[in-house]
């Protein structure tokens, strides 16, 4: 599985907001996100992969702020 950052805004609001999700690939990340999200009032706008070299994936491991398993 690979990790994906999720940019999402809730409707009218003007500041995107991030969380961060597994999948296969990106439409199955974006797919595990909206079942997470499928209660709320938020507005998908992007995912992104997140690679290892940038250190994000140990930060978002380490705060534990992935929804989802592996």
């Amino acid at each position: 599985m690979k990790l994906f950052r999720i940019t999402f805004f809730r409707h009218l609001q003007k500041t995107g907001e991030t969380s961060y999700c597994y999948g296969a690939d990106k439409d199955s990340a974006i797919k595990n996100w909206f079942e997470y999200n499928k209660d709320a009032d938020w507005h998908f706008l992007y995912a992104s992969e997140v690679t290892t070299e940038d250190g994000e994936v140990q930060f978002v491991k380490e705060t534990n702020r992935v929804l989802g398993e592996a």
